[in-house]
């Protein structure tokens, strides 16, 4: 329906059988693909009951033919493929298949998205639900010897998320990646890939993951989990400076989701950790959680260790709470 929107209001809208294909000798210029039925990228936008019954979402991406950045990045989804500080309420994907092809072969890396209502996802979504197939298959063959980190996010409802409140999701998840050197992440869930910023709670998660990875065994990783695939603490620490004290992860959620046939008992497949030990909050300054005991700081070491989105010194004194039920 759109390129791109801002600050949008759409609502009551029902698409039929959609068909959006970007395949074959398509050649993408510019740094960013995005690619959906409704919107490709949204910024600050209300979408409320907008319903897509029966999409068919196909994305094929090289860097070969593509005069593209030094990495490749895409993001594929059943109704917002990118999405920041939208309000999303009562928006449903019902059915169909969004398939994602991307093959690295000039350069290495970059950033895939896939998700069943949105892809590349900084939002808040409440009651939405989603029950599309999606498939992903990511090559990165590249003989350079200069190597960029892969990060591959695949979730049921979103690929990122940031708050997500009463969702529901019914999934066919499938995942191949290949990038047998080099520096990888690949994060899967059964709600959302990463969990960005807040929380998802209070929602309903029955999702069959299927994954196939051939990844470098020192500098591969593959997360996996029931609701997301890892709590991102790069885009975490950002909360600080809004907010003295928030919460982050996952909470009261009702999940049933497999993994290669196996059930999923890992709520969020990656959690952050200083020397081994989880974290069970991320904090600047000094927070006082009882009388008589003070959490000590540790946000020079959780930023050293997994890096930050903005410098320390822009972030407030307070506390991020890490939830994992």
């Amino acid at each position: 329906m759109f390129n791109a929107i801002a600050g949008a209001t759409i609502q009551d809208v029902t698409l039929e059988e959609p068909i959006v294909d970007v395949t074959g000798d398509y050649a993408v210029h510019g740094d960013y693909l995005y690619v959906s039925p409704v919107a490709a990228f949204d910024m600050a936008s209300t979408l409320t009951n907008v319903i897509i019954n029966n999409p068919t979402v196909s994305v094929e991406v090289s860097d070969e033919a593509s005069a593209i950045r030094s990495s490749i990045f895409t993001s594929a989804a059943g109704l917002v493929a990118g999405g920041w500080s939208d309000n999303l309420t009562g928006c449903q994907v019902n059915g169909g298949m969004i398939t994602l092809d991307a093959a690295t072969t000039t350069s290495h890396g970059g950033e895939i998205y896939l998700g069943g209502i949105m892809g590349e996802c900084y939002s808040n979504m409440t009651n939405c639900g989603s029950s599309a197939r999606l498939a992903l298959t990511v090559v990165d063959d590249c003989e350079s010897v200069e190597d960029a980190n892969l990060n591959v996010h695949v979730g049921g409802l979103s690929a990122a998320s940031t708050n997500t409140v009463g969702c529901s999701t019914t999934n066919e998840i499938s995942v191949k990646v290949a990038k047998p050197t080099g520096a990888a992440s690949v994060n899967v869930g059964g709600l959302s890939g990463s969990q960005r910023y807040r929380t998802a709670s209070q929602n309903t998660i029955h999702s069959t993951i299927a994954t196939d990875c051939q990844l470098d065994e020192t500098n591969g990783q593959l997360n996996v989990g029931s609701v997301s695939g890892q709590l991102d603490v790069y885009y975490l620490t950002q909360i600080l400076m809004y907010t003295p004290i928030a919460s982050a992860g996952c909470t009261e959620n009702t999940v049933e989701t497999t993994c290669n046939g196996a059930s999923l008992s890992t709520a969020i497949g990656l959690l952050p950790e200083l020397d081994g030990t989880p974290l069970g909050w991320i904090n600047k300054g000094e927070y006082e959680i009882a009388e008589g005991y003070t959490a000590p700081s540790n946000i020079e070491a959780v930023t050293e260790k997994y890096g930050a989105y903005i410098p320390e010194d822009y972030l407030m004194d307070g506390i991020i709470w890490i939830m994992t039920e």
